[in-house]
């Protein structure tokens, strides 16, 4: 209406005054219910969120299809506009200008009340290309003597003082002469640092973490583990049409507790654990060790190509945030994934074309890694049960999906992530296990990453990665050990 009418304006930003929870003060916020005011701290959290994405690069198509998907996950909020406006006119913003200042702004229900609130996402780049720490800057304190972690913003000293000075709840954290390192991170602008509050991590997090450990449904973690249960028992079962076309008619629950050793082995010594199945098999079953070591390698061909479909799954569906987190591009419109995949395919293409004649011994393991995938595929449809061979596997599958999923439901924080952030988390979590034994300090922290760039806070985020690894932990060692102790105790009776 300004703009139509051609008024003499001036429109002055201000910040917006927040209650604990990040709800914007308001009035409304007493017709909430306790369920209402959790879930509507989402409008918060997708501000956040679209200022990170920003930050990383992503366009604002991409920073509005987080923003829808975010609301289409929440039953309990809907969303009525998600909108990036500059803030000298108001007018909607539809490419990113670095020249101009800009501020979302957001309008959602919860049932009939009505919640507005909106955040400066601003980057100042001048600030961005800074190298050295300057005032307004946020820095994250490492304190060597005691472990604790802090995030502050840097302000100016005396010169030649010598002193660090820390600002308010900072300070108490740090004691006269405590040796600290002081970390850049990011920039802010002056009065975003003016009024920032420093927010105190402590080592680890593990008073978080023990908070949301405390407080966590442990019935969707019990359905987890039970999902993942049967998923051994699939691999057992499915095991049994590798073993059939070479005369071998296993007990199946040799096959359970190999399977499970298998997995209590891989958390000790990094695959190892095929190795342990094939020797257990072989000494209770009187099969030979190469002949049950050659099936096993079968089966973790088809298990390869599952894993590779839901990584493709994944990009598909997250190409464009995955690529702007991974390299801040700024890609707009919908046609960008297929553009993207097809580039990939061509490339892949190429270099095999190119490399089908190397010599090099890099590419020759490579091409004989590829040749084994498509004969491992090519032997499973040539089997008698090809079918239901095929059926557990992708249950199976879907069972390690769906583990994940189930724990979801254990926090508040992660009860509405949408199922594109569920397969992203999956698959970075699953990737972190190769990296140390059964992914062992390694999981919680990938998973929190990927959670991370959906809204969901550091912390519920950290806490949920080590609620599902230490799950999955304990079943291997509570079901691997017992399967361990029972295997000839269970063969001798059948003697």
């Amino acid at each position: 209406m300004v703009g139509e009418e051609k008024l003499s304006v001036e429109i002055i930003p201000c910040d917006i005054f927040r209650e604990e929870d990040g709800l914007a003060m308001s009035s409304r916020n007493r017709r909430l219910d306790a369920q209402q005011r959790k879930e509507a701290s989402l409008l918060y959290r997708t501000l956040v969120q679209s200022r990170e994405l920003l930050k990383k690069g992503a366009g604002f198509e991409i920073i509005h299809k987080m923003a829808d998907e975010a609301f289409q996950s929440n039953p309990l909020l809907k969303l009525e506009y998600f909108e990036i406006a500059e803030i000298d006119t108001l007018a909607t913003a539809l490419v990113y200008d670095p020249s101009k200042k800009y501020r979302a702004f957001i309008a959602a229900f919860a049932g009939p009340v009505r919640l507005i609130d909106n955040i400066a996402i601003t980057i100042d780049e001048d600030l961005m290309d800074a190298a050295n720490i300057i005032e307004g800057e946020k820095v994250h304190i490492v304190n060597i003597n005691n472990g604790e972690r802090l995030i502050t913003y840097a302000i100016k000293g005396a010169r030649k003082s010598g002193d660090i000075v820390l600002n308010g709840p900072a300070a108490r954290r740090v004691a006269k002469d405590d040796i600290i390192i002081i970390i850049s991170y990011a920039m802010m602008d002056f009065e975003e640092a003016k009024d920032f509050k420093p927010s105190i991590l402590r080592p680890e997090d593990i008073e978080s973490i023990q908070n949301s450990f405390a407080t966590a449904n442990y019935w969707w973690v019990g359905l987890s583990l039970l999902l993942g249960a049967l998923s051994h028992l699939s691999r057992a079962y499915r095991w049994q049409f590798m073993l059939d076309p070479l005369g071998y008619r296993p007990r199946f629950w040799n096959n359970v507790m190999a399977v499970l050793v298998a997995y209590l082995v891989n958390l000790i010594v990094p695959r190892a654990g095929e190795i342990a199945r094939a020797t257990a098999i072989s000494k209770y079953e009187d099969i030979p060790f190469e002949k049950a070591f050659g099936t096993i390698v079968s089966e973790r061909i088809a298990d390869v190509i599952m894993l590779l479909s839901i990584i493709g799954l994944a990009f598909f569906m997250q190409t464009e945030l995955i690529s702007s987190y991974l390299f801040g591009e700024k890609q707009e419109g919908s046609n960008y994934t297929l553009i993207i995949l097809l580039a990939l395919a061509a490339i892949g293409l190429f270099v095999l074309w190119r490399l089908r004649k190397s010599k090099n011994p890099l590419v020759i393991k490579v091409q004989n890694f590829v040749t084994g995938l498509i004969q491992g595929v090519s032997s499973i449809f040539k089997m008698k049960k090809k079918w239901p061979f095929i059926f557990h596997t992708i249950f199976i599958w879907v069972m390690y999906v769906l583990m994940f999923y189930v724990v979801t439901f254990a926090l508040p924080e992660t009860t509405h992530l949408a199922f594109g952030a569920i397969i992203v988390g999956f698959v970075v979590g699953g990737l972190s296990m190769a990296l140390t034994n059964g992914g062992l300090g390694t999981y919680p922290v990938f998973v929190a990453s990927a959670l991370t760039l959906y809204g969901i806070p550091e912390n519920p985020s950290l806490a949920f990665g080590w609620i599902m690894w230490t799950a999955q932990t304990v079943m291997v060692l509570l079901f691997g050990g017992l399967s361990f102790l029972l295997l000839p105790l269970y063969n001798r009776e059948e003697e």
